[in-house]
């Protein structure tokens, strides 16, 4: 049984890298159609200046996957509920804490690398990506709750269904509300990933209640502990994609960004 879910597991991973190939084909040729490829290396810009907010995560994700793994083993159903609550506290209040205090830097890091007749829509697009992302890393909690309970088939579905999503809106979005429907739809499918996610692992764990009110001081130590470890050995990777449109932006402009972004995806 064990090796038909990892077997399950990784086709639906395969799926999932064939499904979002397909739906940002779709899109990126959307894009360059309504709002240009300059725009479009605007959002990008502005997603990846925003991504740097991820460090704040502290490598919670991968300590969660962890620690539930291990308390389901055990049958100890109870540790994984204080796991995921506390995971959900931490990432709601300091996470969102360390957004709001990132803001200003966000927008002096826009006005540093864009082009000055571009940075008015870039700016006005900061507060809905950072809301987008903050609502995607509490979602990201209940993700690695799936993992933990080796449902990567689970969490590639909703990925791929929110993917889905978001092109949708997208379609119906952009053509009425230019650059900005692009961050509407973005905050709507971290919206929607966030509560299809948590409804699934409250599914395959009916004791969890929705409402985080468990937080362990020694849970949180364990999940802090592994999480830094982790953390060390990814914060260069996650600063690439922004130091790279960073540069890019700022020596040769932002259509060269939309360019950029569409070759990596």
């Amino acid at each position: 049984m064990q090796l038909r879910q990892l077997i399950k597991n990784a086709l639906m991973a395969v799926l999932q890298v064939v499904v979002a190939g397909g739906v940002y084909y779709v899109l990126y040729k959307f894009l360059l159609g309504t709002i240009g490829i300059a725009l479009l290396g605007v959002w990008s810009i502005v997603l990846a200046t925003t991504s740097i907010g991820r460090l704040s995560q502290l490598g919670f994700g991968p300590s969660i996957v962890r620690f539930v793994a291990k308390n389901v083993a055990r049958a100890d159903y109870d540790g994984v509920v204080t796991v995921i609550h506390s995971g959900l506290i931490f990432i709601a209040s300091v996470t969102g804490i360390a957004i709001l205090l990132f803001f200003p830097f966000a927008r002096w890091a826009l006005g540093f690398v864009v082009d000055p007749d571009v940075l008015e829509p870039a700016l006005e697009l900061l507060p809905w990506a950072l809301g987008s992302l903050w609502l995607t890393m509490i979602a990201g909690v209940y993700q690695a709750g799936l993992d933990g309970y080796q449902r990567m088939d689970l969490r590639t579905t909703l990925v791929m269904a929110s993917t889905i999503a978001y092109l949708l809106l997208c379609l119906v979005l952009v053509p009425a509300h230019g650059l900005m429907g692009l961050a509407w739809a973005q905050l709507l499918q971290s919206v929607l990933l966030l509560f299809a996610t948590a409804g699934l692992l409250k599914l395959l764990q009916p004791t969890l209640p929705l409402l985080p009110t468990r937080f362990r001081k020694d849970t949180f130590r364990e999940l802090m502990t592994y999480g830094l470890n982790v953390q060390a050995m990814t914060a260069l990777n996650m600063l690439l994609d922004p130091l790279t449109k960073g540069l890019l932006a700022k020596f040769g402009g932002v259509s060269l960004v939309g360019w950029y972004e569409m070759a990596n995806r």
